[in-house]
């Protein structure tokens, strides 16, 4: 079943189009690709779709548990109720707060106690307390992380940084998770287990999964299906071996015949 549909996304910021007539879909629990040159509107069209930015033309519906909501001019964090959660290419972790303290924030529009529970301190508030908590340290178990559930974030080494992100991210219980370029900056065994991670959290979590990345070995490894940009449109979609072999695609990546 379709779980995100997009129909002639357009971006326009004053008289530059970031994003042209772009359509695709993920279908529940996809681990779908996306991939283009430098300032192919890759960021600018996941901007549109977690509601950084609004639409200026075109759709965008999301449909978990069989409910259809037009995401177009919702906020992020209206859409972030909704089931959807992201990653960026700049790690954005509270760098001065703990792992634990981290992925405990994510779950706070799933788990958390309302402001009057929390501002008197009811049964219900510890309750929710206690439960994010447990929760968050099972997440953290699962990723080999919960030795260092009280270390700082900003003392993680980089590629648990970026695999901190990860987990806070699924803390929000996510039906679909967009993945911003999280193999920048790792060297080739970092990209290698974090390749291992995306798989494991397709394998272990009931989602469907966007990835941009421009570590092509990573990319062509676990997607299903790849959509391709250039200057803001859509150039191609498909299996990983019919992209390797399109010769548009090629073209928008090496220049010339």
């Amino acid at each position: 079943m379709t779980l995100l549909k997009v129909d002639n996304l357009t971006k326009n910021f004053g008289g530059l189009t970031a994003i042209s007539h772009v359509d695709l879909e993920v279908k529940n629990n996809e681990l779908v690709g996306l991939i283009g040159p430098n300032g192919a509107g890759k960021t600018t069209l996941f901007n549109l779709l977690t509601g950084v930015y609004a639409p200026s033309e075109g759709s965008i519906t999301f449909n978990p548990n069989k409910e259809i909501h037009e995401l177009g001019g919702k906020n992020t964090s209206q859409i972030g109720q909704l089931g959807i959660a992201r990653t960026f290419q700049n790690i954005r972790l509270f760098k001065e707060l703990s792992v634990l303290e981290n992925v405990r924030i994510g779950m706070h529009s799933e788990l958390g106690a309302n402001l009057l529970q929390s501002f008197f301190r009811t049964k219900e508030y510890y309750r929710t307390e206690v439960e994010m908590t447990e929760k968050a340290m099972e997440l953290l178990k699962i990723f080999n992380m919960e030795d260092k559930a009280k270390t700082k974030a900003s003392n993680l080494p980089y590629g648990d940084q970026r695999k901190l992100e990860i987990v806070r991210a699924l803390g929000t219980n996510p039906k679909l998770l967009f993945l911003d370029e999280p193999a920048a900056g790792m060297n080739a065994r970092e990209s290698h287990e974090l390749t291992e991670l995306i798989q494991q959290i397709h394998n272990e979590f009931d989602l469907a999964i966007v990835l941009i990345e421009h570590d092509m070995k990573v990319i062509m490894n676990i997607s299903e299906r790849i959509y391709v940009l250039e200057y803001g449109k859509k150039i191609a979609e498909g299996k990983p071996q019919d992209i390797q072999r399109n010769q548009h695609v090629i073209q928008a990546y090496l220049g010339g015949e």
